[in-house]
């Protein structure tokens, strides 16, 4: 592995993400577009932090980037590692499974903790709609629930 000065934040949900997909990271650290490759294509990986697991302070805002598969955010909440999801280059159906009426729902995902706590409450409708969700248990090699 090269040396890095970057953010470790990023850096460690970039290989987080990476070993969860079976891919490899970009080579560059600072290309435009993805940031992991995998059999499936390319991935875009972003962190969404915040410090108090009952409010958020933070939202986030998921696009979909030409060029790019799918996009991993790590959901950390002091500093824990809360959730990796994984949304589909296409966020319609995303968009439609949590109600959203905000424009460009293909592109676009105005994610809330109310979001993130429906995703987590509804696997099964998260994963029609093409979602991947890991949690905490999950990522320490026990099975789901």
């Amino acid at each position: 592995m090269t040396a890095s000065n970057r953010d470790p934040v990023p850096e460690l949900a970039e290989h987080l993400v990476a070993g969860l997909l079976g891919g490899q990271i970009a080579a560059s650290r600072v290309q435009a577009g993805w940031d992991v490759m995998t059999a499936d294509g390319t991935v875009q990986v972003r962190t969404l932090s915040n410090t108090d697991t009952d409010r958020w302070v933070n939202e986030h805002v998921v696009r979909s980037v030409a060029g790019v598969d799918r996009y991993a955010l790590v959901i950390l909440e002091d500093l824990t590692v809360s959730a990796v999801l994984v949304f589909p280059g296409d966020l319609t159906r995303v968009g439609t499974l949590l109600g959203k009426r905000h424009g460009d729902q293909a592109a676009t995902l105005q994610l809330t903790r109310q979001d993130f706590i429906h995703l987590m409450a509804d696997r099964a409708g998260a994963a029609t709609a093409g979602v991947q969700i890991w949690t905490p248990s999950e990522l320490q090699g026990e099975t789901p629930s």
